[in-house]
Parts: C-alpha cells; structure tokens; sequence
C-alpha cells in the first residue's frame, strides 16, 4: 500500500471494488453509528453546521430561529427537525 499526498492525483478512483470493502469497514467500525446518522441528514449537515456557527458568533444577540431558518431556505420545523438530529 502507497500514501499519496493531497497535491497528486488519487491512484483510484472512488468507484474501485477496493473501496467497498474500506465503506464497510468505516460503517462497521467505531465511528459506523455517526457515519449512518450523517448520511441520513443528508444535504442539511451544511445548513446546521452554519446555523450552529452564527448562534456561537452572535450568542449575545437575540436571535429568532425564524430567521436563521429563512436565512437556510428551511421552514422553521424542517430547522428544528434537522438541527435536534444533527445534535443527537
């Protein structure tokens, strides 16, 4: 096995069977139970990780979740859906 750096080009590709035994060894693995509830989120892991940004920035301001919520293009209950599964 060969270690490449970030500046060449990967010797595989993503798709390679190789790599279907490492998915199931991660999904297996210690870290398999966040790693299924990351993919579960899907796109919004981004639009949390955002909104639990701002409220660290501006945690002495009042915040409306309405706002933040709009801000993302989410309606407020999809927000609060997805920010008490991302916390969980």
């Amino acid at each position: 096995m060969t270690l490449c750096s970030l500046r060449e080009p990967f010797p595989l590709p993503l798709t390679h069977p190789k790599f279907l035994n490492l998915e199931l060894l991660l999904l297996m693995g210690e870290q398999g139970n966040r790693l299924r509830h990351i993919a579960v989120l899907g796109g919004y892991t981004h639009h949390i990780a955002l909104a639990v940004a701002r409220l660290r920035k501006d945690f002495k301001e009042p915040i409306k979740i309405e706002n933040i919520a709009r801000e993302l293009g989410m309606s407020v209950s999809g927000f609060h859906h997805h920010y008490e599964t991302f916390l969980l």
